[in-house]
């Protein structure tokens, strides 16, 4: 629906006014999607020029100098975009309309996996919510059966994991919805950790596992969906 009706209250909003055809058209992104706002429009807009500019808008163009739109840095960041939105958003056979199944489930809403690139950080936000929500924290899991998808097994039927489980689960379910994400593992290091000559010792335990996606103009950024994470 790219008539904006109604923009639910989830504080993850980008407004903005686009020259198109020579109209002046304002719109709202969310994690949702994004909305040409046709009754705020100075100009009564004709339904024909709405859907080519929300054609323009949702989609990632081909020319380069149109990143501009939305992400105004050099060529080279726009080929990395590019470059990673091919490679970051790969998932193994038949996983990706599995998850797209569990999503609507869990939130209404279609996993077509062209989220565009300017709402890249909204939905994960989203994701982070839907995935922390769905599962309990557990470190003992129990055993997944031979077979089974580790994140589809997760999401759909245990429901129990630790910081691998919710990050691998958050990782996969973006990349089914278009964002380019990756798993990371590192550990929870504290400010209070540090000494006075600058060295702190880090136990094992505090090992963690998160997701992250690629923000324009910040680079690649956790994602945390762990509950307590």
């Amino acid at each position: 629906n790219w008539l904006m009706r109604k923009i639910s209250d989830n504080g993850n909003r980008q407004a903005g006014t686009l020259e198109f055809e020579g109209y002046e058209i304002p719109y709202i992104s969310t994690a949702q999607g994004i909305w040409i706002m046709a009754f705020r429009a100075e100009e009564a807009l004709p339904d024909d020029v709405i859907q080519r500019a929300y054609a323009y808008l949702t989609a990632l163009p081909d020319d380069e100098d149109d990143l501009s739109l939305f992400y105004p840095q050099d060529n080279a960041d726009a080929a990395y975009l590019r470059y990673i939105r091919e490679e970051y958003t790969r998932l193994p056979d038949g996983l990706q309309e599995q998850l797209a199944a569990w999503w609507e489930e869990q939130t209404g809403m279609a996993a077509n996996g062209n989220t565009p690139y300017y709402n890249w950080a909204a939905m994960a936000g989203m994701v982070a919510d839907v995935v922390r929500e769905s599962g309990t924290y557990s470190t003992n899991p129990g055993q997944q059966p031979v077979n089974r998808d580790f994140v589809e097994y997760f999401l759909t039927e245990s429901n129990k994991g630790y910081c691998v489980h919710f990050a691998s689960a958050t990782v996969a379910m973006l990349r089914a919805l278009g964002v380019p994400a990756r798993y990371a593992e590192g550990y929870v290091v504290r400010e209070s950790d540090f000494d006075e000559s600058g060295v702190a010792e880090v136990p094992a335990r505090r090992a963690h596992a998160w997701a992250e996606i690629w923000v324009p103009d910040f680079g690649w950024v956790p994602v945390e969906s762990t509950p307590g994470g």
